[in-house]
């Protein structure tokens, strides 16, 4: 299956900010992370267009980013100069290269499992000073000391010094990385003042150790301001967009010629040349805002297309066959909101098709049909643009979503209703998968879905009975979408 422009857009993108990332490994603590997250949304969407070449360079990337946070060393500019070689074969086989054609890719992909086998085993028992400035100085101890208690393998707590009143310091032993540490501290306590470092001298690793956050740019001056490959865009038809263009050119030349013509002879009121040129004005405004409105909305439609092909390639890839049920294809949203769905949704059904749904054998044996089902729908209800993501599989187990979150540490009761424990999936780095695939199994999917849809002013909601399936619902203010005309 060939991939559609809509995803080589979305991954030449992602790549070119894993290429400026990597340039600020040294600057930004979590740039690691965020090259990372990009690499893991590249391979997810090379799979479900059969890209076998760049789903294994993607995923290769992932496990020596993987282990490169699990050490907490920032890398050298020597992995730094491996990820941009891998970068930019990503590249050439997304613009039709077979990895024949690409050169030195097989020593490439065994440079980067020396690489990973390398950072995997540099983390074992660093020492760590994790540095937490606040007021709640009793809260924080016990935090610190109950994750290190509870949380086996996470390592040892060697020592906890009180330096001015408010700051604290815990000297640690641990193979985790620095991002897993913070991952486990978000959970109690603000990382705007946490530093984690050597134990010769902690070193920011949260960019503000205490105090407001810097103030944020508008979304304007951020779009001016950030590099070209960094903006959002959209491709639209050349033959449309030269329309637009001409009629706009129109409508300006009318203002201007007929501005004077638009008041009455004793300047009182329109004549009859001003009452058909305000006429005319009106009808080419319209005709051009419908215009920009076609140009600015594709229907859900676009994004679903991506998911058929993923069920498909999933189908063959795991040996479960799926049938997939679609309904809202019609409903209309703003471009820009259609590209960041598309991997959220991708997430969800790798989710659904990988964990939640049984083998054939096994659902036969329940009662089930032999193909596991899977039904999307997108709709409009007050004021909101939901789209949820059904499936008939076994459902989510409370007690490995428990024990998961416990070991992240993360504080649970066996007496929470289930509307408390769902929420749990999000937190970063949680999985119940019990191993990693090219699938799935790191535990950045949920944390990512929730992180993606969010960032568009929206939330994400689980509901899930056990041997009956699962339901994720994401929400989106209707501000960040448009209905269809046809929907009420």
């Amino acid at each position: 299956m060939q991939p559609d422009s809509l995803f080589l857009d979305e991954a030449f993108a992602s790549l070119d900010a894993m290429d400026r990332d990597v340039g600020r490994f040294d600057v930004d603590p979590d740039a690691v992370n965020a090259v990372f997250r990009r690499a893991h949304s590249v391979k997810g969407g090379a799979a479900a267009f059969g890209l076998e070449a760049v789903a294994e360079l993607m995923h290769q990337v992932e496990s020596v980013l993987d282990g490169i946070r699990k050490s907490g060393v920032a890398p050298d500019r020597a992995t730094a100069h491996l990820l941009r070689e891998a970068v930019g074969a990503a590249r050439e086989l997304l613009a039709g290269g077979s990895p024949s054609q690409v050169p030195q890719m097989q020593a490439l992909m065994q440079r980067l499992r020396r690489h990973e086998d390398d950072a995997g085993a540099f983390g074992a028992g660093r020492v760590r000073r994790i540095v937490v400035r606040s007021p709640e100085t009793d809260v924080v101890s016990a935090a610190v000391t109950g994750l290190f208690a509870d949380i086996a393998g996470l390592g040892e707590l060697l020592s906890v010094e009180n330096v001015d009143g408010d700051e604290q310091v815990f000297t640690v032993r641990t193979a985790a990385g620095d991002g897993e540490l913070r991952d486990l501290l978000a959970m109690h306590m603000d990382l705007r003042c946490v530093t984690i470092g050597g134990a010769t001298g902690a070193t920011g690793v949260t960019g503000s150790r205490a105090g407001a956050p810097a103030a944020m740019a508008s979304p304007a001056a951020e779009s001016r301001n950030m590099p070209a490959t960094m903006r959002e865009s959209v491709r639209v038809d050349a033959g449309e967009l030269r329309r637009l263009v001409q009629l706009a050119r129109e409508l300006a030349q009318d203002i201007g010629g007929h501005a004077e013509g638009a008041r009455g002879r004793d300047g009182s009121g329109a004549g009859d040349n001003g009452k058909a040129g305000v006429g005319h004005w009106r009808s080419a405004a319209g005709h051009l805002h419908q215009g920009l409105e076609s140009l600015a909305s594709a229907p859900m439609s676009m994004v679903f297309e991506h998911v058929s092909a993923q069920i498909r390639r999933l189908s063959e890839r795991l040996g479960k066959p799926f049938t997939l049920d679609v309904q809202g294809e019609e409903v209309r949203i703003d471009r820009l909101v259609v590209q960041r769905l598309s991997d959220p949704l991708m997430h969800l059904v790798r989710n659904a098709c990988d964990h939640g749904i049984e083998r054939s054998d096994q659902r036969l044996a329940l009662g089930k049909p032999a193909q596991g089902r899977i039904a999307i729908s997108a709709w409009i209800e007050d004021g909101w643009l939901r789209i949820a993501v059904r499936d008939d599989g076994q459902g989510l187990s409370r007690e490995q979503v428990m024990q998961a979150a416990r070991q992240r540490g993360v504080p649970v009761s066996a007496d929470w209703e289930d509307d408390k424990v769902w929420p749990l999936v999000f937190a970063p780095g949680l999985t119940t998968a019990s191993g990693v695939s090219e699938v799935s199994g790191r535990g950045v999917g949920m944390d990512a879905v929730r992180r993606q849809i969010v960032a568009l002013g929206g939330d994400v909601v689980i509901a899930s009975v056990a041997g009956q399936g699962a339901c994720v619902t994401m929400a989106i203010p209707l501000g960040n979408a448009r209905p269809s005309p046809s929907v009420a």
